[in-house]
């Protein structure tokens, strides 16, 4: 475990494993084998704003799951090697006596949950792994909106993604080039522990599928329902308690609240 800073070359880091895990190999590989430099993220606003709101983002997390600030150790580098493949990975923040690692993020304020997970779940895992962690806090900032849930560690996801990595060092180390189509891998990451619960593809259930159906089917009547029973509700005047025909009565109660109702 390093506190120190490094160059990009020489090693697979936590960003790095993210891009080949998005089938961005090409790019990478030319910055891997110094023939290009990485991108000057300097002037990049959405960058450097998720950089100045980090530390306050960090506080955050302590205040609402009340762990003390000084408790957390920042820009912590830890080091592996799988396969011939130096891993280098630095977190944002490691729990000193915990153990749980903290990943921050800022993005925009409609973006999801889900997404920001489908997005980084190489990285969160690739983290975890270097630092021996059971689980990440992956804590996120939505325009001004704050969400964080903890990331459980998943071997299952982290092995396939480790064959990755493996076979795009090989193009590196013989700095031979990457084919350009190289596709996502797309890895189901439904079973992958989020706040400790996993998320489940009702597809193929005949029973969830027919209702789901049916939903949809009456959505727009259920509307159009309300609809009505809003317009129903409007027509009964300050003076009266009631007004009705045959079939339904609109009445006023004793709180003054207004319902409809069949008679």
């Amino acid at each position: 475990l390093h506190t120190k800073k490094f160059n990009r070359i020489g090693f697979i880091g936590g960003t790095d494993a993210n891009k080949i895990m998005r089938g961005e190999w090409h790019e990478l590989w030319l910055e891997k084998t110094g023939q290009a430099e990485p991108k000057d993220l300097s002037n990049q606003f959405n960058v450097q704003l998720g950089v100045a709101t980090e530390d306050f983002n960090l506080q955050w997390f302590c205040k609402e799951y009340m762990y003390h600030y000084k408790s957390l150790l920042k820009q912590v580098e830890f080091e592996k090697k799988y396969d011939g493949v130096p891993y280098k990975g630095t977190v944002d923040a490691l729990h000193e006596d915990k153990g749980f690692i903290i990943e921050c993020k800022h993005t925009y304020s409609f973006n999801s949950f889900q997404k920001m997970l489908q997005y980084y779940m190489g990285q969160l895992q690739f983290y975890m792994n270097v630092a021996n962690a059971d689980k990440v806090y992956f804590s996120i900032i939505f325009g001004n909106q704050w969400e964080c849930r903890s990331v459980s560690y998943d071997k299952g996801y982290f092995d396939k993604m480790r064959i990755q990595i493996a076979e795009f060092w090989q193009y590196v180390k013989h700095k031979k080039e990457p084919p350009t189509d190289n596709n996502i891998l797309k890895i189901d990451i439904d079973s992958i522990h989020v706040n400790d619960m996993v998320r489940r593809n009702a597809s193929k259930d005949n029973h969830f599928t027919a209702l789901s159906d049916t939903y949809k089917a009456t959505k727009q009547s259920h509307k159009d329902h309300d609809n009505v029973k809003k317009e129903l509700r409007s027509l009964i005047q300050s003076n009266e308690s009631e007004i009705y025909n045959d079939q339904i009565k609109v009445i006023r109660d004793a709180r003054g609240i207004v319902k409809v109702m069949e008679r």
